[in-house]
């Protein structure tokens, strides 16, 4: 019992701290007086060329493709689980969910981006449909996701991950 009600408290505890983590992070893109500046054009394409490779990797299910953006201390809220590391993330949620769905489409829309000397914050909307291996059936759902990258040997990398389904 005692264990079950300590794993429990870990997850709301995880939940609590994602949920103010999104909300931090949609205040500060929505708040104009911060000092937070809208991306240039040329710093845009590459964040948005990362996002795209992350939505690739997701839809793909192509772990190696994603282990090019995520940075290795990357932390992910998804699915009420967190994972404090790409090594976590890939062996402890990734895999299995590969296991168990078929990815068939991933994307994300609505890219917002803000950014401060080597740090990007980013807030998208996402879809996704899925095939369940055991069942076969389709199941799409959609959310909202908020993103911290951070410019890492000249390359952007995700530090940060929030994924809630609506």
């Amino acid at each position: 019992m005692k264990k079950r009600m300590n794993k429990h408290m870990h997850g709301v505890v995880g939940f609590v701290i994602g949920a103010l983590l999104t909300v931090a992070i949609v205040l500060l893109l929505e708040d104009s007086s911060n000092q937070l500046e809208d991306a240039p054009d040329t710093i845009r394409q590459h964040i948005e060329s990362a996002v795209q490779a992350l939505a690739r990797g997701f839809e793909t299910g192509n772990i190696d493709a994603m282990s090019g953006v995520m940075h290795p201390d990357v932390v992910v809220f998804e699915s009420g689980l967190e994972t404090y590391n790409w090594e976590q993330f890939r062996d402890i949620h990734f895999k299995p969910e590969l296991e168990r769905f078929r990815p068939l489409t991933f994307g994300f829309e609505g890219v917002g981006i803000k950014v401060q000397d080597q740090t990007a914050w980013v807030h998208a909307d996402y879809f996704s449909e899925v095939l369940s291996v055991s069942t076969q059936e389709q199941i799409s759902f959609n959310g909202v996701a908020t993103m911290v990258w951070v410019f890492d040997n000249e390359v952007w990398k995700l530090i940060q991950l929030h994924m809630t389904a609506l």
